[in-house]
């Protein structure tokens, strides 16, 4: 074992496996309810002879359609001397703004926002990982900061997703 192999072993690091978000099977009735919509709207948009929003709304559908019929992939999750990892995407240190660990939460979750202006929080679900050892190694690289759910969040939990 060399010297590097050593440093890596002392610096602090949990990981562990799970799901970005919580998979909802869908029902027929949502679908049904996702096309009314959607066609409703679109009709709306030519009557208003906004033509590019109602092609819009078409995709749209479509895509969420697709988007929900498939359950998330399990992932990696490892938070280190580098920063938060999920999957193949790091987010280091550098680009993290602050964190917060809603343990209240169930699952708890971990916020953790960017230091950019769009999409900038992301909230993960921490499961059975040990969310005081997160804690310890999250402030000692970073601003701890009680986070909301978002409003956009609560929708989409509502909507099913």
């Amino acid at each position: 074992m060399d010297k590097h192999d050593t440093k890596k072993e002392n610096q602090p690091m949990v990981s562990w496996r799970g799901y970005e978000y919580e998979y909802r099977e869908k029902t027929r009735d949502w679908y049904w309810a996702l096309v009314i919509v959607s066609i409703a709207v679109a009709i709306a948009a030519i009557i208003f002879q906004n033509y590019l929003f109602a092609v819009l709304i078409i995709v749209s559908a479509f895509s969420v359609a697709v988007h929900s019929y498939q359950p998330p992939e399990e992932k990696e999750f490892r938070i280190d001397e580098r920063g938060i990892k999920i999957g193949k995407k790091l987010y280091t240190y550098q680009n993290i703004e602050s964190f917060w660990i809603n343990d209240k939460m169930q699952p708890p979750q971990l916020f953790f926002k960017l230091k950019r202006p769009i999409l900038p929080l992301i909230i993960i679900p921490i499961g059975t990982a040990n969310s005081e050892k997160i804690k310890e190694i999250l402030f000692n690289n970073l601003h701890e900061e009680e986070h909301a759910v978002p409003i956009s969040e609560s929708i989409m939990d509502f909507l099913g997703f």
